[in-house]
């Protein structure tokens, strides 16, 4: 696919693939790049007992699902240097590096 005629690549995403609530700034930020852990756990404490841990290194995959399910999702949060969204059956967080 070309992205001839078109003005970038966001013109080129589908709507719901962009998020137009992030500032220029937090889109160069949180990439799936800049990903440091991802959390995925059971509302309450979030120590690892009830969820867990996973950084790029120890599965990139995990990772990717789990960064899209976050960026992808309505009802997605921002907080200094993380994402996260918390239903009534989980907590799903994604750190991302400085």
């Amino acid at each position: 696919m070309t992205l001839e005629g078109k003005g970038s690549l966001v013109d080129a995403l589908p709507k719901q693939c962009y998020n137009t609530h992030l500032h220029t700034k937090e889109q160069t930020m949180f990439t799936l790049a800049n990903v440091k852990t991802v959390y995925s756990g059971r509302p309450g404490c979030m120590c690892g007992c009830r969820g867990k841990y996973t950084t790029p290194e120890q599965s990139a995959r995990s990772v990717k699902i789990l960064f899209n399910k976050v960026m992808n999702h309505p009802n997605r949060e921002v907080e200094d240097n993380c994402a996260f969204v918390e239903t009534d059956t989980r907590n799903l967080v994604v750190y991302f590096k400085h």
